[in-house]
């Protein structure tokens, strides 16, 4: 996938794999990356029916099933929109093989969609691939552009923390933003996961309220 080379021929590898290994993970891992060929190769329709097959049959408990799910609730998101969808794929692509400008060009042709969660999406990229080029203050730029409550917003929200956290090594305002995403989005998914970053800044118990 990293060389680019997204064709059949790669999916006839992959396919090879899954008669070759038995083990219930290694046959998820397998069907995770033949439905990653087909949305780089943008065969969407088939990339959605596949992962409605494949969440009938994968336990909620194995550890690939929210990549699963994130791959089918992102191609939901783009319904209609297969023009954009295109763009998106490029962009993944492009930042799984760390050419991270050229995400960041592909993500400006997002910029005028008119569906706000799109938008978010793109700005959390964005500012993605920009912490990924130490271009923190570009990142900041982008993040604080993202408007509504949807879950991108949460994911910009936690980039925020991050770059004031790690970055810029300001714990107070990183305890600051994390405390607020836990008032406001107490029923995030990532809720637990940021009471117990806290408790290991501030020495909370997991239990404490």
């Amino acid at each position: 996938m990293l060389n680019n080379d997204m064709n059949h021929e790669l999916i006839s590898l992959i396919q090879s794999f899954s008669e070759k290994y038995t083990k219930k993970e290694e046959r998820a891992l397998l069907a995770l990356k033949l439905n990653q060929a087909y949305f780089f190769m943008k065969e969407f329709d088939f990339v959605a029916t596949n992962l409605k097959e494949n969440l009938k049959s994968l336990s909620k408990e194995n550890e690939l099933y929210n990549d699963f799910l994130d791959g089918l609730t992102t191609i939901m998101l783009f319904n209609k929109k297969h023009d954009e969808l295109e763009i998106l794929a490029d962009v993944f692509l492009s930042l799984k093989k760390e050419e991270f400008v050229k995400a960041i060009d592909k993500l400006t042709l997002l910029d005028n969609s008119t569906n706000d969660m799109i938008l978010n999406l793109s700005i959390y990229y964005k500012s993605y691939a920009y912490i990924k080029l130490a271009d923190y203050e570009s990142a900041l730029s982008e993040l604080a552009t993202i408007r509504g409550n949807d879950i991108f917003k949460q994911l910009g929200i936690l980039l925020l923390a991050e770059i004031n956290h790690y970055v810029n090594n300001d714990i107070g305002k990183a305890v600051d933003i994390y405390l607020d995403f836990l008032e406001f989005y107490d029923d995030s998914i990532y809720y637990e996961d940021i009471r117990i970053r806290l408790a290991d800044i501030i020495g909370w118990k997991t239990s404490d309220k």
